[in-house]
């Protein structure tokens, strides 16, 4: 067997993994038909920094340029197609402040062949082989419920009547086509629940430890033991507010929060939502701080301002981020910070750490 040099391959994984874009800055229309609430709230509030492989985001990318694909054949075959303004730009929807949005595939105007006088939306998706037969066998309605809630929204977002909904199966390039009709009663369930989840202080009651959870990019953090991020929408300070767009508001500084600010986690003075801590057990609060103990010995400390407190056993949002949990408590890592004026930055990986 010839030994194939993969260098170049995992060149190619990691400039994807290096350029993937990081949290989106509302809640969108391609997820709102998710069956989780929680899972939707901790995106919109992001709680975990997206961090596929490479290979994976470059899958994404394969099926943004099957868009592209499919309305060059559109047009061949006599459909009058846009995919954007003039100025090359997505169509989008919006509503509750734009913290509710999404971007439109593309709209055939005209020359449709089951409707050429008709103008539809047009939603392109590539799908597996398993998908593809479940799509063929239920419909999109059922087989794939959020793409059908994506459908009905970008319809009632661009005031049309019909959606083209085409899919490719990436394992034999079949062609899977439904039309679809509005059903405004869909549209306007999927724009009030998304309204819900953005006015939510803290995060839905979370679901059993099921098949559903598998995959979750949120798992760790319901089921395990990960912290979230410590950025501005985990703060119990920070609040999102439908007037204006996407605007959110700090009350602790008693100012709107840019979005670079938003992802910067760098503030002092975060302070995290109670409810998103599933690795610690919520003691007493107050204002400026949350007290917790650590269920795997006991020990007791607070999230909250470090420097402005001068407790020894106060911890910063972004330290709590950093430890791992199984050693919160443990003495020399208490030393270090008290004695030595330590800050805890980054944990090993459990796989990787030498005992205290």
């Amino acid at each position: 067997m010839v030994a194939i040099p993969k260098q170049t391959v995992e060149a190619i994984y990691e400039f994807h993994h290096d350029t993937q874009g990081g949290n989106r800055p509302h809640l969108g229309c391609s997820i709102i038909g998710k069956e989780c609430e929680r899972y939707l709230w901790l995106s919109f509030r992001w709680a975990a920094k997206p961090d596929f492989p490479g290979r994976i985001i470059r899958l994404f990318k394969r099926g943004h340029l099957e868009e592209h694909a499919f309305a060059s054949e559109l047009r061949a075959i006599g459909c009058d197609v846009i995919m954007g303004d003039d100025a090359g730009k997505q169509f989008g929807v919006s509503w509750h402040g734009g913290h509710f949005s999404g971007s439109v595939d593309g709209i055939i105007n005209s020359g449709l062949i089951e409707a050429p006088n008709t103008p539809h939306l047009l939603e392109i998706k590539t799908i597996n082989d398993r998908g593809y037969k479940e799509l063929e066998k239920k419909g999109l309605a059922l087989a794939r419920p959020h793409y059908y809630a994506q459908c009905q929204l970008y319809m009632k977002g661009q005031k049309l009547k019909r959606c083209l909904f085409l899919a490719t199966n990436k394992n034999t390039d079949d062609i899977y086509i439904e039309r679809i009709k509005y059903e405004a009663k869909a549209a306007n369930f999927y724009i009030a629940r998304a309204r819900d989840i953005i006015e939510m202080s803290g995060p839905p009651e979370k679901r059993p430890d099921d098949q559903e959870c598998t995959y979750c990019d949120y798992r760790k953090i319901c089921h395990g033991k990960q912290m979230p991020q410590s950025v501005c929408r985990t703060c119990a300070h920070s609040t999102p507010v439908i007037d204006g767009f996407q605007r959110w508001v700090c009350e602790k500084f008693e100012c709107d929060i840019d979005l670079d600010v938003q992802e910067a986690g760098t503030c002092p003075k975060h302070l995290y939502i109670p409810d998103l801590i599933n690795c610690y057990d919520m003691v007493d609060g107050a204002d400026d701080w949350v007290q917790y103990r650590n269920p795997l010995n006991g020990y007791v400390f607070k999230n909250g301002d470090r420097d402005k407190s001068g407790e020894q056993d106060i911890y910063t949002s972004a330290e709590l981020a950093a430890i791992n949990p199984d050693i919160q408590g443990n003495a020399v890592l208490n030393m270090v910070r008290e004695e030595l004026g330590g800050t805890v930055t980054a944990s090993r990986p459990e796989n990787d750490r030498v005992p205290f």
